[in-house]
């Protein structure tokens, strides 16, 4: 199977982080460069899950990829919000990142590299789960849910 051609990027990023300002002007650049368009950027809220938004699904769907820019917690909110719908890149802005790999100081080569179709990606099973008696607390997971 062929590599993907990236020409638009959706920007998930999380509210008070260090150094996000400077990551996703660097980012911006970087896309730009490679003549990809930044369709948006959403923020997710500081402490909590990705809000709810019944449209976003049906936008995201418009993009060809999306960029989480924090740690695992805002890959896993980006997760949520995009439903495996697109390919996501996880830029590490926090300490320990297992889902998260790119650094902020390796993103112009290897976001480039991505860009220029050397790249490797990893499928993940996207699943649902919570309790019978309240349908309403059923969350998405990535690759397990713990009890």
């Amino acid at each position: 199977m062929g590599k993907m051609m990236f020409l638009r990027a959706f920007v998930f990023v999380r509210e008070e982080t260090n150094g996000i300002l400077a990551t996703v002007q660097a980012i911006r650049g970087v896309l730009a460069r490679h003549a990809v368009t930044v369709a948006d950027i959403r923020t997710i809220p500081a402490h909590g899950a990705w809000p709810e938004e019944p449209g976003l699904p049906t936008v995201v769907r418009e993009g060809d990829f999306a960029i989480s820019v924090g740690g695992d917690g805002t890959l896993l909110a980006t997760v949520s919000a995009v439903r495996a719908r697109l390919p996501i890149l996880g830029v590490n802005l926090g300490r320990l990142g297992f889902l998260t790999d790119l650094s902020p100081l390796a993103l112009e080569t290897e976001l480039s590299a991505i860009l220029a179709g050397r790249y490797r990606s990893e499928a993940r099973l996207l699943i649902q789960g919570g309790l019978d008696q309240d349908p309403s607390g059923w969350r998405m997971a990535l690759n397990d849910i713990v009890l």
